[in-house]
């Protein structure tokens, strides 16, 4: 299998481009499984955009955006660059029995952290409390922490997990 790159032009079979032209985004839609060992979002051109769920069989190196929505599975590696942003939602309800609306990235193997952990809090009909925690992110090991967090919001580096905290 060959290495995937989001954002920089090349249509990995799960991109929309835009109108126009212009350059790729990605979704995992659904549940949706990716399978390659190296997925590349974003590059020193391009800062590329990967949204949504499902599982990333093979390892992700964030030179862009990553948004995950629901949950997000790695099971490779994960390595976030200095400019890169991973952005989650603050948990804003139960969505189904057990399953919160939440963001989590959970890699299995190691997670080697720089650049921006961007926290959404914006849920008018169940506002954060201060002093609520949600696990924004799980992980076989850790190397490195965010370089930025949310304003706001605090973060806390445990032995497999980053955990949130609202101010």
């Amino acid at each position: 299998m060959a290495r995937v790159r989001i954002g920089n032009g090349v249509d990995c079979g799960l991109t929309d481009r835009p109108a126009g032209g212009g350059a790729y985004s990605g979704a995992l839609l659904s549940g949706t499984n990716l399978n390659a060992p190296s997925v590349q979002v974003g590059d020193s051109s391009y800062r590329g955009t990967l949204e949504g769920y499902g599982t990333v069989e093979g390892s992700i190196t964030n030179n862009g955006f990553i948004r995950a929505d629901f949950s997000l599975k790695v099971t490779g590696n994960y390595t976030q660059a200095s400019g890169a942003e991973l952005f989650e939602e603050w948990p804003q309800g139960t969505i189904a029995p057990g399953e919160l609306a939440q963001g989590l990235l959970n890699v299995n193997g190691n997670a080697t952290l720089s650049g921006y952990l961007v926290v959404g809090t914006d849920a008018p009909k169940h506002p954060s409390k201060s002093g609520s925690t949600y696990t924004v992110m799980t992980f076989g090991s850790l190397s490195g922490k965010f370089t930025s967090v949310s304003t706001g919001i605090s973060a806390k580096y445990n032995q497999n997990s980053v955990v949130a905290k609202y101010q």
